[in-house]
């Protein structure tokens, strides 16, 4: 997750007890881990002290991806990719998951028109925030029309749909 911070004001409106109860929560109640961690997070809050009324700052932060969540959504990608016909290769299924998710970047083409490439899930790529989002989009384009229809050409709408359904709510989805 990226946010953007801007300078509003200085401490000088502050008076000591405001200005201990900021230092207390910055580097007791929160604080970097290790000394490294404690190092770069001191001097984070440093720059943004000293820095002048209106300057900005990019902060970006990662939460660690949670195991069973990830697990679960490939359990139900897995799930829905051995029960259709369409895809032999599960990273071909994958990618067009993703792009009928929305999970995409959208890029200039070879022919210059603009196309959708498929975003990575992967560890180092999306955090756990950015996975429930794909793993939200997922199971709604999961639950559309289309998805089943695609999947399943050989069975009737309602039947691709029920297929869908079955195979989620194994997941309770």
């Amino acid at each position: 997750m990226e946010v953007l911070l801007v300078k509003q004001a200085s401490l000088e409106g502050f008076n000591d007890a405001e200005k201990a109860a900021v230092r207390k929560f910055l580097f007791q109640a929160v604080d970097g881990h290790g000394k490294q961690g404690k190092t770069v997070w001191r001097r984070f809050w440093s720059r943004i002290l000293k820095a002048e009324i209106g300057e900005m700052f990019r902060f970006i932060t990662k939460q660690d991806r949670s195991g069973p969540y990830h697990r679960r959504t490939f359990a139900i990608l897995q799930a829905v990719f051995d029960a259709q016909d369409r895809f032999h290769n599960f990273e071909q299924y994958l990618n067009w998951v993703k792009v009928g998710a929305a999970w995409v970047d959208w890029v200039a083409g070879p022919k210059g028109g603009i196309v959708p490439l498929p975003r990575s899930v992967s560890y180092s790529e999306a955090d756990q925030d950015e996975f429930m989002q794909f793993t939200a989009q997922v199971m709604d384009f999961f639950r559309c029309e289309y998805a089943p229809r695609y999947l399943w050409r050989h069975l009737k709408p309602e039947q691709a749909g029920e297929m869908m359904r079955t195979i989620m709510g194994g997941f309770q989805e």
